[in-house]
């Protein structure tokens, strides 16, 4: 399905900040990290809380989340080679490397991995893997190695983009409504994040 808007300003035009999206981003300084979540609240159910999670107190970290009714969400979806809400710029500028959190479509458990930091996804592969979670490089689709692509945006032109199916991430929630989804994050939820979080953990040590 085509996006809606263009960009960012066409959005603007139609959409209200603070009634159907808002932005959440968290700069840190220099970081090699930056955690982000651009289809987060009710666009891509599910993201907004693993880039949170990931993020933790160690890197950067920014959302934009939609806060539209059940259903309208998708209108805010701008695809990742396009998005380009401002406030973005500086959580990429100063962070070395991006990883980006995606929903898919899917009826089973699993995490697509892409990207053009081979190395932060071999490792953030490995590591899931041992928390239980079905790990499948990415299809092309999905394969975010464009240059545009928002994890390939980062000072040193690679990222990682993860793209996990809706029943993924309802696995990783009791509820998945709004508020089902802060309040009721599972065992799961708490493996893959710490899995991924100690992969970006080496990668820093070892790089």
């Amino acid at each position: 399905m085509p996006d809606r808007y263009r960009n960012f300003d066409e959005l603007t035009r139609h959409e209200r900040e603070g009634v159907d999206f808002r932005v959440e981003s968290t700069l840190r300084g220099g970081r090699f990290f930056a955690v982000v979540a651009i289809h987060g609240g009710g666009i891509e159910r599910g993201t907004s809380e693993l880039a949170t999670a990931i993020a933790g107190e160690e890197w950067n970290g920014y959302r934009f989340e939609g806060m539209k009714q059940p259903g309208k969400n998708r209108d805010l979806h701008l695809t990742s080679t396009r998005f380009d809400e401002p406030r973005l710029a500086p959580i990429l500028s100063h962070s070395r490397r991006i990883i980006s959190i995606h929903g898919a479509r899917g009826d089973e458990p699993v995490c697509f991995i892409g990207g053009r930091d081979h190395k932060t996804t071999e490792e953030i592969a490995r590591q899931i893997k041992g928390s239980g979670v079905a790990v499948q490089k990415a299809p092309s689709t999905l394969g975010g190695t464009h240059r545009r692509n928002i994890c390939n945006r980062g000072k040193e032109g690679i990222g990682v983009q993860l793209e996990l199916t809706t029943a993924l991430r309802r696995s990783f929630f009791v509820d998945f409504s709004h508020r089902g989804r802060r309040e009721t994050p599972t065992a799961a939820f708490a493996a893959f994040t710490t899995a991924v979080r100690q992969a970006l953990t080496k990668v820093v040590q070892v790089d």
